[in-house]
């Protein structure tokens, strides 16, 4: 699948410590640092790069990501509402408990990411690349999905309710104690197990031969 990914400068400012401030943030990087009781708001990041970053005691509000790198960050039980992500990677990061919602997300690459418990409702997906991921006991409601592909995840006991998942390729991925309505099944595309599976939510019972 085709995704764009992030444009980033090569001449990046170096930001030794992460304070809030009033203008938008460009060509930066940040490294090895945990936010405590830090709050950002009103701001974008574009062309930003996050190393080692522990997001989990700061708070984030009305925040929009622009081309951004997160590389083994921890953005843990935050929440992010009515904004954007737009052409960002996620490499190595812990993401449990995250809420996305009402948000447009393009061009996002999740990499061996953690998402288990992930809260991701009323979104807009398009382009959105789920590789080697755990979101086990994840939630997906009420989505529009437009090019999204999970490629070896788990997503064993999620949820998935009102989100069409036409097109979309699971094949590769854990799907065991998955929850899901039967307009959000169709279109799914998995492989012969998987459609054993599905085939007992939805009530059909196979004869043995």
């Amino acid at each position: 699948m085709k995704i764009i990914e992030p444009k980033i400068s090569s001449d990046l400012e170096v930001k030794n410590k992460f304070e809030p401030v009033e203008e938008n943030f460009y060509n930066c990087i940040f490294e090895n640092q945990q936010l405590n009781n830090i709050n950002i708001n009103n701001i974008e990041f574009n062309e930003c790069v996050f190393k080692n970053i522990d997001f989990t005691n700061a708070k984030l509000d009305n925040i929009d990501f622009v081309d951004c790198i997160f590389e083994n960050c921890d953005l843990s039980n935050l929440e992010f509402t009515k904004k954007l992500f737009l052409r960002c990677k996620f490499t190595n990061c812990r993401l449990v408990g995250i809420i996305i919602s009402e948000e447009l997300l393009q061009n996002i690459i999740f990499d061996n990411c953690n998402l288990n418990y992930g809260n991701f409702p009323n979104n807009k997906f398009k382009n959105i690349l789920f590789k080697d991921c755990l979101l086990e006991k994840s939630r997906f409601l009420e989505n529009n999905m437009d090019n999204v592909n999970f490629s070896n995840s788990d997503l064993t006991s999620s949820e998935v309710f009102k989100t069409s998942l036409n097109k979309v390729d699971l094949s590769s991925s854990k799907i065991e104690g998955i929850a899901i309505d039967t307009y959000s099944i169709k279109g799914v595309v998995v492989n012969s197990y998987q459609a054993l599976l599905l085939s007992k939510i939805l009530g059909i019972v196979i004869k043995e031969e």
